[in-house]
């Protein structure tokens, strides 16, 4: 008996280039927003990630090659990004708009506030849920939940 997979693709480090993205909008390197308090990153959080920011994104070559070899390859995949909960409208608008430009448009997107979240997202009826991301806490928590979890470094 063939057993149904559900790949799940991260945005933000997997298929968007984020980095780039804060690189070239933020007033600070990444390095010392990281070192903000968590008030201050909120802050900052509201003036630069809207809808632009993330529309701008740019695809990231390696995993936005391997997304589309899973969909050219019949695979079942869905997009499942956390937007936060700064400007969260704006943010998944803009996710859409950076994957309708990338990815075929039959390709759904799910979205949650929290990386740890992902995990609520899991579609019934497959036996094995894969997630492919970049952030170790977002596996984490989707392998306690009883899916697969491949790093992308």
């Amino acid at each position: 008996m063939n057993q149904r997979v559900m790949f799940y693709f991260d945005m933000d480090g997997v298929i968007a280039d984020w980095v780039s993205a804060y690189n070239a909008n933020a007033p600070m390197p990444l390095s010392d927003f990281e070192l903000l308090s968590r008030e201050e990153r909120a802050v900052l959080k509201e003036d630069l990630f809207n809808r632009e920011f993330f529309a701008n994104m740019p695809a990231l070559d390696r995993g936005m090659r391997l997304l589309l070899d899973f969909i050219d390859q019949g695979h079942d995949v869905m997009i499942l990004s956390a937007s936060g909960r700064v400007n969260r409208e704006e943010v998944i608008q803009g996710k859409i708009e950076m994957l309708y430009r990338h990815i075929p448009s039959h390709i759904e997107a799910r979205f949650v506030d929290k990386v740890e979240m992902k995990s609520q997202e899991m579609v019934e009826g497959y036996d094995i849920h894969v997630l492919i991301d970049d952030r170790p806490q977002a596996i984490d928590a989707w392998v306690a939940a009883g899916g697969v979890g491949y790093l992308f470094v």
